[in-house]
């Protein structure tokens, strides 16, 4: 087994969970489960988007069950005012999106150092 690969970052950390969804019937896990994946990739677009006006990283999205973990390397601490602002639209427009779905949200939002301990698989 491959050890995975752990890489010190500096960026945002945004951390979201679902209210309520232990006591979603099975259609309403559906419901959530399909809004998402149609969420996320709305805003994965909006990413794509606004990267050639502003250089930064994609932002990684991960999920498991009702929690959605995203993270954003940011370019620099000089450069923080304008991919902060790049962070807060992308969560904005995702949490429009998911109130629009009827899911709500509590969650935590931060700025600093970050080691991202991914294992890929193929």
């Amino acid at each position: 087994m491959k050890t995975p690969k752990r890489h010190r970052k500096y960026g945002a950390v945004v951390l979201l969970d679902a209210l309520g969804a232990s006591k979603f019937s099975d259609e309403k896990i559906k419901e959530f489960l399909s809004a998402r994946s149609e969420i996320i990739s709305i805003v994965r677009d909006l990413a794509k988007q606004i990267r050639p006006v502003r250089r930064y990283l994609l932002p990684k999205v991960f999920t498991f069950g009702d929690t959605i973990v995203a993270t954003m390397e940011l370019r620099s601490k000089r450069s923080i005012t304008d991919d902060i602002t790049v962070v807060k639209l992308l969560m904005r427009r995702y949490l429009f999106h998911a109130l629009e779905s009827g899911i709500l949200f509590r969650g935590a939002f931060s700025i600093g150092s970050y080691i991202e301990d991914v294992e890929r698989t193929r």
